[in-house]
Parts: C-alpha cells; structure tokens; sequence
C-alpha cells in the first residue's frame, strides 16, 4: 500500500502549504499512486481553488478504483509532464 501523507493545500492558514498548482499537481499525483486521500488542512478554512480540487470526482474515482492498483509512470520527459498508466475497474462501479 502506498501512504504518501497527508495533502498540504494552498491555504494561506496553514502551517505549511503548497502553491495553487503545486497542491492539485499533489492531489492528482496522490490519486494515481492510490494513497490515502487525507486532507492536512481545516476544510472550512479551505480556498475555493482547493475544495473544487478535493471534490474533483473524477479524480477520486481513479483513486477509489475497486482494483486499488496505483499507476505506473509509462513516459516522461522530466521536468514536463510525466504520463501515468493505471487499470482500473470496467464495470463502472468504484
């Protein structure tokens, strides 16, 4: 099982936080590896940029995939995007 931490968050509130970009490239790159999608941050203090990012479902159900498989890296050309391939369930149900 891959556990990654906690996600850090852009708000301005927090101890430690990331940029707007830095915390959705967290999220997303936390999905893909199926680590534990748990928030380092209080949601009510939260930025509006984050809370669309965390509800993102389309995100979380690549991370909640029955198969809980964590993708693997199948290309990249560092420091641009990595490309990621996962397996997921085929039957729509997460």
């Amino acid at each position: 099982w891959n556990d990654a931490d906690m996600l850090l968050g852009s708000s301005s509130h927090a101890a430690v936080s990331l940029t707007q970009l830095q915390s959705r490239a967290q999220f997303s790159l936390w999905a893909v590896m199926s680590s534990p999608l748990m928030l380092g941050a209080h949601f009510l203090e939260m930025a509006k940029y984050d809370v669309q990012t965390y509800t993102n479902k389309e995100v979380i159900r690549i991370n909640q995939d029955r198969l809980m498989k964590p993708g693997k890296l199948v290309y990249s050309t560092c420091p641009d995007y990595p490309k990621f391939k996962m397996s997921v369930a085929d039957d729509g149900i997460t």
